[in-house]
C-alpha cells in the first residue's frame, strides 16, 4: 500500500516536487536563477531558462543560506541559520493548494539580518501559517554582504548592477513569482512584498525602483524605513578600504571573481569591525554615519537613484498600498548582550550627531529619555531605536501618504518579555509561528497567542484586500498627513494621534 502523490508542480523552468502538508503544500529551495559563481560573481542574476538535465526538482530540502559569516550569539540560536554558500539563490513556497485556478492571493517575504545575514529559509519564516489560512508565501534567499552589494563600477568596470546585486536578485525573484505563481495556485496580479529590519529597507528600494514597477501590488516594512541605500561615492570609498583588507587590485577582475570565497567573507569581516569603530565609520560615511551599515544597495540607477524615502516622496509607488511600522523598544534587542550590542557610549554619540546636525539640544534631549529610563545604557536603546528604526519609519509613511499613496501605520507594544518590544519580536506574530526560540525569547511564545491571531490576520486581511481591517474591526484608520495616527498593536489596541507629533519635535526631524 503506498501512501498519496508527492504534490508536483511543473513550473516554467521545468517539474518541482514538493511536500503535502495538513495546511497544503511547501516546495522548498527552488533555484529562480543560475548560481552567482565565477563569471557571474559580481554580476547580475541570470535567470534558467529550464532545469539544465530536465529533471525533476526535489522542492523538500532548504537551499543554503547566501554567503555569510556566523551569526554573532545569539542570534545562531535565534533564527537557526542553515549552511551558507554562493550557490543561494533559491526560494521556497508554501501554498495551501497548487491549483492553478485557484488564484489566491501571494506573499513574497525578504528577511532582516543588516544586508550581510539572514535566509529566507530561517526556522521562524515557515509559511504554514499562511498557506493555512488562504495565502501562497514565498520566502527568498539572495545574496548578501560584499558579493550582494560591493559597488564595482569605478574599481573594476562592472558597472552591470554594480552595488545592487541583492537587490537585483530580489527582483529576479519577484520575475519569477509572476511567470510562476499561478501553477501554484497563486494570483500574480494581487502580491504583497514585505520585509523586516534590512528586508523592510529592501521592500522600500524596490518600492522606489521603477525597474520592479508591477512586480507586486501592496507592501508591508516592519522597523525600516527609507533611507539605507549608499551615494556613489560614499559605496566607492568602502570598495577602496575593502580592496585593500582583500588583497586585490582595483582592475583585477579575475582576481575578484577567482578569490576564495573564504578570504571575501574574512576580509568583510574585518571592513565592518573596522567601521564599528565611529572615527573610521565617520571617514567613510561622514554625516550619514548613523546608517550603521557599510554594505548597502547603493544609488547609481541600477535599481534607485536616490534614497527611497525621496523618490516616493516625489510620487514614484504611489500606486502601491503601503503599511509601515516599527516596534515601541526596538533597541530592547540589545539586552540580549550585556551592556548591550553597540554599547551605551557609541549609542549615544550616533544619536547626538544626529541631534546637533538637526540644531536640537542634545543634552536636553537624553534628559528626556533618561527621566523615563532606568540607566544610561536603558536611554541610549531608547534613543538609538527611536532614531534608527521609529524617526525613518514615521518619514516613510508620510512620504508615501503625502504624495497621494494609501498608507496605514503601526507601532508593535505589545511586550511580554523582559526585552520589551523589541526588534524582531514582531516576526512571530507576522508569521504565527510561536513554537520557535525566537518565538520564546522575545514575544513570549504561546502568551502571543492573542496578538500573534491579530497581526497575523491584518496582514493578510492587507494582502487579499489592500486593508488591514476590511471589516473595521480593529478600528485602524488610514494615515493622512495632516491627522497622522497610528494604530497601537497591544492585547489591548489603540489609536495614537499624538505619538509623531511629538517625537519630530523632540528630535527637530523634519
Amino acid at each position: 500500500m503506498t501512501g498519496p502523490a508527492a504534490p508536483s508542480v511543473r513550473t516554467a523552468q521545468g517539474l518541482v516536487v514538493g511536500r503535502g502538508l495538513e495546511t497544503g503544500a511547501e516546495f522548498r529551495g527552488i533555484p529562480y536563477a543560475l548560481p552567482p559563481r565565477g563569471q557571474l560573481r559580481f554580476a547580475p542574476p541570470r535567470r534558467h531558462g529550464s532545469w539544465s538535465d530536465g529533471a525533476p526538482v526535489p522542492g523538500l530540502y532548504l537551499g543554503d543560506t547566501a554567503l555569510q559569516l556566523d551569526p554573532v550569539p545569539p542570534f545562531g540560536p535565534l533564527v537557526a541559520t542553515r549552511r551558507s554558500s554562493e550557490d543561494c539563490l533559491s526560494l521556497n513556497v508554501w501554498t495551501p493548494d497548487p491549483d492553478p485556478s485557484a488564484r489566491l492571493p501571494v506573499m513574497v517575504w525578504l528577511h532582516g539580518g543588516g544586508y550581510t545575514g539572514g535566509s529566507g529559509s530561517d526556522q521562524p519564516y515557515d509559511g504554514r501559517a499562511f498557506a493555512r489560512d488562504g495565502v501562497v508565501l514565498v520566502t527568498i534567499n539572495f545574496r548578501l554582504g560584499v558579493l550582494g552589494y560591493l559597488e564595482v563600477a569605478d574599481a573594476f568596470g562592472l558597472s552591470d548592477g554594480s552595488g545592487n546585486f541583492g537587490a537585483l536578485d530580489q527582483i529576479c525573484a519577484l520575475e519569477w513569482v509572476q511567470e510562476n505563481i499561478e501553477r501554484f495556485g497563486g494570483d500574480p496580479s494581487n502580491v504583497t512584498l514585505f520585509g523586516e529590519s534590512a528586508g523592510a529597507w529592501a521592500a522600500a528600494t524596490l518600492l522606489a525602483s521603477k525597474r520592479a514597477s508591477g512586480l507586486f501590488r501592496r507592501v508591508i516594512c516592519q522597523s525600516g524605513g527609507g533611507e539605507h541605500v549608499l551615494m556613489r561615492h560614499e559605496a566607492s570609498l568602502i570598495t577602496r578600504r575593502y580592496l585593500e583588507l582583500l588583497g586585490i587590485k582595483a582592475g583585477d577582475v579575475d582576481g575578484l571573481r577567482s578569490v576564495d570565497a573564504n578570504r571575501i567573507l574574512a576580509a568583510q569581516g574585518s571592513l565592518l569591525h573596522d567601521l564599528a569603530d565611529l572615527d573610521h565609520a565617520t571617514d567613510v560615511l561622514g554625516e550619514r554615519v548613523g546608517l550603521l551599515h557599510a554594505l548597502l544597495p547603493v544609488a547609481n540607477g541600477e535599481v534607485v537613484t536616490d534614497l527611497p524615502v525621496n523618490l516616493i516622496q516625489q510620487g514614484v509607488g504611489t500606486e502601491i498600498t503601503l503599511i509601515a511600522g516599527s516596534n515601541s523598544e526596538e533597541n530592547g534587542l540589545h539586552r540580549l548582550w550585556p551592556g548591550g550590542i553597540l554599547g551605551a557610549e557609541y549609542m549615544r554619540s550616533l544619536s547626538h550627531i544626529l541631534l546637533r546636525q538637526n540644531g536640537a539640544d542634545a543634552e536636553a534631549v537624553e534628559a528626556r529619555y533618561r527621566a523615563r529610563c532606568n540607566d544610561s545604557l536603558s536611554t541610549a536603546q531608547a534613543m538609538e531605536g527611536d532614531r534608527m528604526f521609529v524617526l525613518p519609519t514615521l518619514d516613510l509613511a508620510r512620504a508615501h501618504a503625502t504624495a497621494g499613496g494609501t498608507t496605514y501605520l503601526y507601532e508593535l507594544a505589545y511586550s511580554p518579555t523582559p526585552f520589551g518590544a523589541c526588534h524582531v519580536s514582531d516576526v512571530p506574530l507576522v508569521f504565527e509561528n510561536l513554537g520557535t526560540p525566537m518565538a520564546r525569547t522575545l514575544s513570549g511564545g504561546a502568551r502571543a497567542r492573542k496578538v500573534a491571531r491579530l497581526v497575523h490576520t491584518a496582514w493578510i486581511d492587507f494582502a487579499r484586500t489592500g486593508n488591514p481591517d476590511p471589516e473595521l474591526t480593529l478600528g485602524w484608520p488610514r494615515y493622512e498627513p495632516g491627522h497622522p495616527a497610528s494604530f497601537v498593536i497591544d492585547e489591548d489596541c489603540r489609536v495614537d494621534t499624538d505619538k509623531e507629533a511629538s517625537l519630530r519635535a523632540l528630535w527637530a526631524w523634519e
